[in-house]
């Protein structure tokens, strides 16, 4: 499982121990929330057909909150702000960090 950590990375780690959960059945972003792994130009870049220096533009003129401004800023390059085309972001992004994309892979082979 894969959570943010809202700022609060020990509370978060501290549920999921409560919950049962092992240390390796569960991840917890040191970013706040996994929106902040994915404004990401080049990789949205990459699935929309534009260049990053206009994902860039657009993502610098949305002025909204994490979760709004992705969805916003996908939305006005006609993608979906579903599971699909995040992970697709993910899996493009130099920037997600490899333990990440590791937990993501694992989750594929599982389904």
């Amino acid at each position: 499982m894969i959570r943010n950590s809202d700022r609060k990375p020990d509370r978060k780690t501290r549920e999921m121990r409560d919950a049962g959960f092992g240390e390796d059945e569960y991840l917890i972003l040191e970013e706040g929330e996994i929106e902040d792994y994915l404004i990401d130009s080049d990789a949205i870049s990459k699935i929309a057909n534009k260049t990053p220096d206009e994902v860039e533009k657009i993502i610098l003129q949305t002025n909204k909150s994490r979760k709004e401004r992705l969805k916003s800023v996908l939305s006005k390059l006609g993608l979906q702000s579903d599971i699909g085309t995040k992970l697709t972001i993910t899996r493009n992004s130099e920037s997600t960090p490899q333990e990440i994309k590791e937990k993501i892979n694992l989750i594929k082979d599982l389904i």
